[in-house]
């Protein structure tokens, strides 16, 4: 992201960058990869897996910490301009942030995906361990007042081998199937969308065999906008209601070193702050203002990013909206470990302007 002629106007709004100042590691990177390339990190790729095991891995060094945190803080600033203004911040630059996508589940269909509901899901311990957090954010705890599904891409329960399934593309060439699958949730009322695995069609072409090359995949590709698309076809009603957006139990090991260095940071008066600073907690775990150090670096993050980047490239549809802050914690779902992230969604326009004197790092 190109950022020279942009910085002035982002410094000289408070509520967007503490005090008036960019504060920058000296190896930090400059302007355009800050916030990376647009194709590659739209895609939002979140491999591999990873178990959190006692404490966690070791936290990411300080360097790649104040990466992460630069990152996050320009997703943060450029959230609050709108499609035109973000575009030419964009690399490669863009006319608009815009997505290109929008006819759904029409292109979904074109580009070989599809989608199957999934019934019978445990929000308690017995699955997803998440009642604690649905009573904090007024979502339900029954199942049934959700939708869940899994979009993807080839179908690997069938009988025939998902490495030779294929489909013919809008141009009419035949190409494979990748194995890309998302799986998703969304409670309309409360305006909550849950990401529970996440995996692109770029990440699961690697282990196909042969693999499949980049000029075979999907044109449809990037993770953020098969997400938006289930959160358009299943919360219609709702579509600009979006205010939480859950990562339930993160395995990416980048992201896993993010949180752990995050919990560090935390201070005895951030809610949850542990003194030992080393341990998950379970709800309300920690919870990260969206102008902390923390905060930036986990919507930095890989499993952050796309949360970012839907909400950039989606401001005709969800109206211009922000990060307010973020939470981890670990759920209660039984024999799981991994730490999950909620993102906290606002307008960024009725943002009120943060005060100088604030203490957010």
């Amino acid at each position: 992201m190109h950022l020279p002629s942009l910085l002035p106007t982002l410094l000289a709004l408070p509520h967007l960058i503490k005090a008036g100042t960019v504060p920058r590691h000296p190896n930090a990177v400059q302007h355009q990869d800050e916030m990376g390339n647009f194709e590659n990190l739209a895609t939002s790729e979140v491999p591999p897996k990873a178990l959190w095991l006692g404490d966690g891995p070791p936290p990411v060094d300080e360097e790649a910490y104040q990466r992460l945190v630069c990152k996050g803080g320009q997703f943060l600033a450029v959230m609050f301009l709108t499609s035109a203004q973000a575009g030419p911040y964009l690399t490669p630059p863009q006319v608009s942030s815009a997505s290109t996508w929008v006819s759904f589940p029409k292109q979904l269909t074109d580009w070989g995906y599809s989608e199957s509901q999934k019934t019978n899901i445990l929000l308690g311990p017995g699955q997803y361990g998440i009642e604690p957090l649905l009573a904090t954010i007024g979502a339900s705890f029954d199942s049934r007042d959700w939708f869940f599904s899994i979009i993807q891409h080839g179908d690997p329960y069938t009988t025939q081998q998902l490495d030779i399934q294929t489909y013919v593309s809008p141009n009419g060439r035949v190409l494979r199937k990748t194995g890309a699958h998302f799986h998703l949730g969304s409670h309309a009322a409360s305006g909550t969308l849950m990401v529970s695995k996440q995996f692109s069609a770029r990440h699961e072409a690697t282990y196909r065999s042969p693999h499949i090359p980049d000029a075979d995949l999907p044109a449809l590709i990037r993770s953020s906008d098969i997400v938006y698309a289930f959160w358009y076809l299943h919360t219609y009603s709702n579509l600009r209601g979006l205010r939480n957006i859950i990562i339930w139990s993160v395995t990416n090991p980048t992201t896993q070193q993010i949180i752990r260095r995050a919990i560090q940071d935390a201070p005895p008066d951030v809610p949850g702050g542990d003194p030992t600073k080393n341990k998950l907690k379970p709800w309300p775990g920690y919870y990260f203002d969206a102008y902390t150090r923390a905060c930036k670096a986990l919507l930095g993050s890989p499993n952050g990013s796309g949360v970012a980047w839907m909400l950039i490239q989606r401001k005709e549809e969800l109206g211009r909206k922000t990060v307010t802050g973020c939470s981890v914690f670990v759920s209660e779902a039984t024999l799981m470990f991994e730490p999950s992230i909620v993102f906290y969604i606002g307008n960024a326009v009725a943002v009120t302007a943060r005060s100088n004197s604030t203490n957010s790092e």
